[in-house]
């Protein structure tokens, strides 16, 4: 009897090793216990549990609820395994020669539509990182201009509350680069 890893069965469902981990945790009661193996333990699939995760595999693909794939294990339904490094070729299928993975046209549709729109989040994204990162910079110009204006207006009151004492009027114009303390200078 053969034994497979989790990328092994990845591999032949065509799908990640982390889906056929939740598929094992999902329908634990159709697999063996040799897919639950103690902590630190390398987890193996048997012909049986590669059937059944095949069968999960080509209805998820058909679109299937979970409690349809359950009614459909329940029932017994099961793939037959084709013997390994020769997958069977369902009519209307077409082989994807730079992966070796077969595929219907409405999957190379979609794919195609999938990488398309895939390059146009990846845009979305960088000008949103852009347009957050101006924003975050003026942001703390913003900030830094108010702490300044009011360290500013600290400094006028502190001056003006002294007496016989009259603000400069180069500190009551807004143009002037120059804190107002530092005209005398």
């Amino acid at each position: 009897m053969a034994r497979y890893t989790v990328s092994e069965v990845a591999k032949r469902a065509k799908y990640s090793p982390g889906s056929i981990r939740n598929w094992t945790a999902q329908f634990t009661d159709h697999l063996s216990e040799e897919t639950r193996p103690p902590q630190g333990e390398a987890r193996a699939y048997s012909d049986h549990d590669l059937a059944v995760m095949l069968t999960i595999a080509r209805l998820k693909r058909e679109k299937r609820k979970p409690a349809e794939i359950r009614a459909a294990l329940d029932s017994g339904e099961l793939v037959d395994l084709p013997p390994e490094g020769q997958e069977t070729r369902p009519a209307g299928e077409t082989p994807r020669p730079e992966e070796g993975i077969l595929m219907t046209e409405r999957e190379a549709r979609l794919s195609t539509d999938y990488a398309r729109l895939a390059g146009q989040l990846d845009a979305l994204e960088l000008e949103r990182d852009m347009l957050r990162d101006q924003w975050q910079s003026e942001r703390e110009a913003l900030l830094a201009a108010e702490i300044r204006a009011t360290k500013a207006e600290t400094k006028l009151e502190i001056y003006e509350g002294q007496p016989g004492q009259e603000t400069p009027p180069e500190a009551k114009s807004e143009g002037s680069k120059r804190p107002w303390w530092k005209f005398w200078q």
